[in-house]
């Protein structure tokens, strides 16, 4: 932390005195914050959804109303800061003098110059520019000028359709670039002139424009520069010849830059007379040229003073290549679609289809794809491959030119198209991504900084039966080097067993005769012990009787009949539950999942690719045990002084942590437990105790209550399985992956009892400052809370403000066990139920990696992310910098962020997402970090540099710069994304929200007609008609699993545009079902 804040961290001493205020009065400002009252107290949850929704109406009828033409007044706040009207807005008209009375009683507005010559003073150093011939979006224009003009371009803005403004950073900047020369776009000449506060600039205005030519089959002897001007002279004014043209190095290629005129003739060969007398005639090649002019009638008269529609590009056309055939390959007869196609031009994609066969008989079919720029040109690609679409194994690859989701795309924005008809187009032919891994994106368009664009364009996709037969193939992206396209290597990795099965308990044993007899057997035998090992032992002796079982009656077709029942009834139930009951649809998701989660390949710390299994876990063995097994040295005890500054538990509650535990409990929390929850070591999930609760009931309640009696777990018991999910979607080292733990029910079944008495006295204990898993709780409050606190940013104003946004790099795993006991001690728990918690420091771990177990390792630190003691512990830990930051707030030099001065509010969290706000102070800012220092020195919670950036409004750049150099994070502008959701200054935007509503139609999707029965098929159009009927409130469905209302946010024109146009794709089989639906049902 000292190499990234480079400051020292705060000191609290005992003998500092505490601040004036009663802590009482103190907590009181620390109350939850609503919209209702700004930043003061949130009152019900129900009240601040109210709020919110009326907020979300009056924005949408806004919307409606600028729509129809109508003037309407954006919806700020209504009440306190995030719901307010707007009478305060004028507050500094009426100081100023301006009259607020109707124009009417007033006769007209007079602007004189003093008015304007602040606006024309800031534009002066500008021109106004478009391309001649293309009408190119902002972003492109600005990237393009920022890409030549480097920093003497400040400000880049549309003045009307393809025609911008571009502002510099001095006037001598802009005459240098007026005087340069001419500027051309993808051989498109940009017409420039400096900007007049007294002329509007229009492409009508141009008379005259700068076109390339090249002169065909001329001898040595005419390329002298007056020979070629005098030559060219015919056309129009020479202005200057190319630089191969006036080194001599491309003598075939005569390049002259020409001025002409809009309305003259462009003829394809000029002549002129050499020295003897005779007639040379020489070809022109327009690379620009005029269309050919016509008289209009009177009725077109009218239309023919657009210039920029008397130029076209001029193209060369070309003709397909016949590829000679593949040995031992040969074309099969399912691509009849293509046996037509003469050739690929502007409006087709390339479709090369072919049939393969391995070495070892397997048979598929393969398709390789260029999709083109142009949207309508792929629309043709989308239709062919759903023409083409096979249940045979299928791979299709190449260059799609398309995304599939909008996050696969950044540095531009992402049109609805693009996020449309190729998704519809894979769900319709059942493809989905081989496994891959590599690079992420796999085009860039190699411009700098912000004009840089990355697309994942280039895919491989295969359907269901191609992954069922190549369960090892892995597509990796490799680095584009010089090109702009990451090339994809398709390897085929062996299906190497690397270690041995877990045992795992599976319910269909219970079916068989003889399984309650067998059970009874074994768990009436008598164990010399403890009551937990009592236990433990007879769960290990039960694993010989169930494999014997699963050997004598669960074999070949018997226990496949058995299993498949099994399988479908979990399915059922699962995917009743999300929206989907068909068992197709379940298959396919799962084999989806199975080839997502396989490691075949990762990188080691070197950066090597390494595919060998073996090598691979002891690249993640050797990974964990490093980031579990080693413990901050030197670590600052925890200040007394500062936690006491607050509540701590009372001998009431104290009593309550510790009191007795009955079996109801004990049964209870067992039950809690999701039956399809990964088992853990000892590969017993729900299920067993469930069915078997009768018999084992006494063992099990008498092993739970003597470890919450006497603190003592046996290591058997406390053993945990690390399952790693991947955080990203291109992984590529072990730090891109999440380990999960997987503990024993008997663990859980204790430390959930554990947790149900530690909820209930959070609330009182925990600062309002944290929103996430505190009972009551609503992680909207931080969402709207740093909401309210931004949308100001985008204001000219006097007041600085300076927002960070911090995010603590791998907080549950490198948290100190030692920093957790010192703050519940801290908060006058009782010993006992610290010597219970405190369970978390005696875990061994083993890697479920692929299928099977590897190692066995202890940990030093950090809380298990599955264990349901984690978060709360994790929350009380987090609470000691709230406390921290609490004395901040009560320095001398601290100043606060603007609206948070009278509530002493300098910061919110939730889990380890951090903002620290104040009003833009050097002197604040150092404060806060010694405060997160102190605690980083405590808890070893560090930062992470690359997730945290600065958000600063109306701070000088001195200012900013001294920040970002403090903190040693990078500015950033808004939006942001925080807890998930856009955090902007101004009305949230379709952009901003696409993200949201992509979540929806992302499962929409994934109900390929080609998996869905007929009536599962018409339960969904029902679902999804009842959702486009919804009211235009935006009251959507929630679609966020953390409790987030975000369809709220979404805005119902949105909606209707993107999300109920994903489900077209179920109407493609319109004939097949047109007259089966009960339409009038639906």
């Amino acid at each position: 932390m000292d190499s990234i804040l480079g400051i020292e961290a705060a000191k609290f001493t005992d003998e500092e005195e505490l601040p004036v205020e009663e802590n009482t009065a103190l907590d009181d400002q620390f109350q939850i914050l609503s919209p209702r009252s700004s930043l003061r107290a949130l009152q019900q949850q129900e009240d601040v959804c109210d709020d919110f929704a009326y907020f979300l109406e009056a924005n949408i009828q806004c919307i409606k109303d600028l729509e129809e033409g109508n003037h309407s007044v954006p919806p700020i706040l209504r009440s306190g800061s995030i719901l307010r009207n707007l009478t305060d807005s004028f507050n500094n008209a009426e100081s100023s003098g301006v009259d607020k009375r109707d124009n009417a009683e007033k006769g007209k507005v007079k602007i004189t110059m003093d008015d304007k010559e602040e606006e024309i003073f800031f534009w002066n150093s500008s021109i106004v520019c478009y391309v001649l011939g293309a009408n190119l979006p902002l972003s492109i224009l600005e990237g393009f000028a920022r890409q030549i003009w480097k920093d003497k371009v400040d400000k880049v803005g549309l003045l009307s359709f393809g025609i911008f403004i571009i502002r510099f950073t001095t006037i001598e900047d802009r005459d240098t670039i007026l005087n340069g020369g001419y500027t051309f776009f993808n051989n498109r000449p940009v017409i420039m002139n400096s900007w007049d506060p007294d002329t509007n600039f229009k492409k009508e205005d141009i008379r005259a424009v700068p076109i390339w030519i090249q002169l065909e089959n001329l001898d040595l002897k005419y390329l002298g520069q007056n020979t070629l001007f005098k030559i060219v002279g015919q056309l129009g004014n020479p202005i200057m010849v190319d630089d191969n043209t006036k080194m001599r190095y491309k003598l075939s290629y005569l390049r002259i830059l020409i001025e002409v005129t809009l309305q003259q003739d462009q003829p394809g060969s000029i002549c002129f007379e050499d020295e003897h007398g005779f007639n040379v005639t020489v070809g022109i090649k327009y690379e620009w040229k005029p269309l050919e002019k016509k008289h209009p009638t009177p009725t077109e008269a009218t239309n023919t003073n657009k210039a920029t529609e008397d130029f076209k590009l001029v193209t060369k056309g070309w003709k397909p290549k016949i590829k000679p055939p593949v040995a031992g390959a040969k074309t099969g007869n399912s691509f009849h679609v293509l046996d037509d196609q003469q050739g690929n031009n502007n409006n087709e994609a390339v479709i090369i289809p072919d049939e393969e066969q391995t070495n070892d008989g397997k048979k598929f079919f393969t398709t390789f794809v260029y999709g083109f720029n142009e949207v309508e040109g792929r629309k043709t690609l989308w239709k062919d491959l759903m023409d083409m679409a096979i249940l045979d194994p299928w791979i299709v690859m190449g260059d799609f030119n398309d995304i599939l989701a909008k996050d696969e795309r950044v540095g531009s924005k992402v049109r609805h198209n693009l996020a449309t008809d190729f998704p519809n187009c894979v769900a319709y032919c059942q493809l989905e991504d081989i496994k891959y891994t590599g690079n992420f994106f796999t085009w860039c368009n190699k411009q700098q900084d912000s004009s840089r664009i990355y697309s994942k364009i280039d895919r491989v996709l295969a359907n269901g039966r191609w992954i069922d037969t190549f369960p090892g193939a892995e597509t990796i992206f490799l680095n584009e080097g010089i090109f702009d396209h990451s090339p994809a290597l398709l390897t085929f990795h062996q299906n190497v067993q690397t270690g041995k099965k877990p045992f795992r308990y599976f319910r269909m044993w219970s079916s068989h005769p003889s399984y309650a007899e067998q059970v009874k057997r074994v768990w009436q035998q008598n164990y010399e012990g403890t009551k937990m090992y009592e236990v433990v032992s007879k769960l290990k002796a039960l694993k010989t009787i169930f494999k014997g079982i699963n050997k004598q009656g669960f074999s070949d077709l018997h226990a496949a009949v058995i299993k498949a029942k099994e399988a479908l009834d979990e399915s059922k139930l699962t995917w009743l539950r999300d929206g989907d009951d068909n068992t197709s649809a379940f298959h396919l998701s799962i084999k989806a999942r199975r080839n997502q989660n396989k490691i075949l390949s990762i990188e080691d710390a070197q950066g090597v690719r390494v595919d060998d299994p073996s090598k691979i876990i002891d690249i993640f063995l050797s990974y964990y045990q490093s980031l579990l097994g080693t413990n901050k040295h030197n670590r600052t005890t925890v200040n007394g002084r500062v936690l006491k500054n607050g509540p701590t538990i009372t001998r009431q509650q104290a009593d309550g942590l510790v009191a007795a535990v009955t079996n109801e409990e004990i049964k209870k929390a067992i039950f809690a437990i999701p039956g399809s929850k990964a088992p853990g070591p000892d590969g017993y999930s729900r299920y067993f105790f469930q069915d078997n609760w009768d018999l084992i009931e006494g063992d099990i309640c008498d092993a739970v209550r003597s470890f919450l009696h006497s603190g003592h777990i046996l290591k058997e018991t406390n053993c945990t399985t690390l399952t790693i999910i991947p955080k990203v979607k291109c992984p590529n080292s072990p730090s891109d992956f999440r380990p999960i733990a997987c503990c024993n029910v008997i663990y859980k079944a204790a430390t959930k009892i554990l947790c149900s008495r530690l909820k209930h006295i959070l609330p009182e204990l925990i600062a309002q400052n944290q929103g996430g898993f505190v009972q009551g709780r609503f992680i909207g409050h931080n969402i709207m809370t740093c909401q309210d606190l931004v949308r100001h940013y985008g204001r000219k104003s006097k007041k600085a403000n300076c927002m960070i946004k911090l995010d603590l790099q791998k907080a549950y795993d490198t948290i100190e066990w030692d920093f957790i006991e010192d703050v519940l001690k801290g908060f006058l728990f009782p010993d006992k139920f610290i010597s219970l918690v405190m369970c978390v420091k005696t875990p061994k771990f083993s890697l479920f990696f692929n299928g099977t177990l590897h190692g066995f390792f202890e940990s030093k630190r950090g809380l298990r992310q599955g264990d349901p003691l984690s978060p709360l512990l994790f929350v009380i830990g987090m609470e000691y910098l709230s406390r921290i930051m609490k004395e901040i707030g009560c320095k001398q030099d601290f100043s606060f962020h603007e609206r948070c001065a009278s509530l002493k509010l300098n910061h919110l969290s939730f889990a380890n997402d951090v903002l620290l706000f104040y009003n833009g102070d050097y002197k604040s800012i150092i404060l806060l970090l010694q405060g997160l220092q102190l605690f980083t020195n405590t808890s070893g919670l560090t930062p992470n540099k690359s997730k945290s950036a600065i958000y600063c409004s109306n701070m000088a750049d001195i200012e900013v710069k001294r920040v970002i150099d403090a903190s040693g994070s990078s500015q950033q502008n808004l939006p942001f994304k925080y807890l998930g959701m856009p955090i902007c200054f101004k009305r949230i935007s379709k952009q901003e929200c696409s993200i949201l509503a992509e979540r929806m139609t992302t499962r929409i999707r994934t109900w390929s007609i080609r998996n869905l029965s007929f009536a599962v098929t018409v339960q969904k159009l029902a679902t999804g008609a009842q959702l486009c009927s919804v009211p235009k409130a935006g009251l959507l469905p929630r679609v966020d699993d953390n409790g987030v209302i975000v369809p709220r946010l979404v805005p119902w024109s949105y909606y209707q545009n993107s999300v109920s146009s994903s489900c077209s794709f179920a109407w493609w089989d319109w004939e097949r079902w047109e007259k089966e639906i009960d339409w009038m049902a639906l």
